[in-house]
C-alpha cells in the first residue's frame, strides 16, 4: 500500500538545510561595509554588556569604557577595519591574534565571530 506521506523526511531535511543557509547568509559580513555591520549589530544582535560602538574613518570601533577617578577611559576595543581584518586592545595593549583565533582564524566572516570575540574580550576585562 502506497505511503500517504510523501518523502517527508526528505523534505524536512531539505527546509532544515534551506533554513541553515538563509542563516549562514544573514550571519555574513561578505557583501557589508563596517557601516552596516553596526547597524546589523545595534538593530539585531546587541552587544555584549557594557560594549558601544561608533564608526572612524569607516572603521567600527567596539568599546567598553570605565571611570577611572573620573576621567573615561577605554578598558577594552575590538575594531573591524574596513578589510575585515581585526584588531583587539585590553587596557592599552594590543592582545595577540593567536589568543582568539579559535573564534576567528583569520579575518572577519561572520556577525557571530564579532559577537563572541566582543565577549571573550569582554570577559577578560
Amino acid at each position: 500500500m502506497p505511503s500517504v506521506f510523501h518523502n517527508t523526511s526528505s523534505s524536512r531535511r531539505k527546509q532544515a538545510a534551506d533554513g541553515l543557509e538563509y542563516a549562514e547568509a544573514e550571519d555574513s559580513v561578505a557583501s557589508l561595509t563596517t557601516e552596516q555591520i553596526g547597524d546589523k549589530l545595534t538593530s539585531e544582535s546587541g552587544l555584549p554588556g557594557g560594549f558601544q560602538l561608533t564608526l572612524v574613518d569607516d572603521t567600527l570601533l567596539i568599546y567598553r569604557l570605565q571611570l577611572v577617578n573620573s576621567v573615561p577611559e577605554v578598558q577594552a576595543s575590538v575594531t573591524v577595519r574596513p578589510d575585515m581584518t581585526v584588531a583587539v586592545a585590553v587596557k592599552r595593549e594590543q592582545v595577540p591574534a593567536a589568543r582568539y583565533r579559535d573564534i576567528l582564524p583569520g579575518s572577519l566572516q561572520t556577525i557571530s565571530q564579532l559577537l563572541n570575540v566582543t565577549a571573550r574580550v569582554g570577559a577578560w576585562c
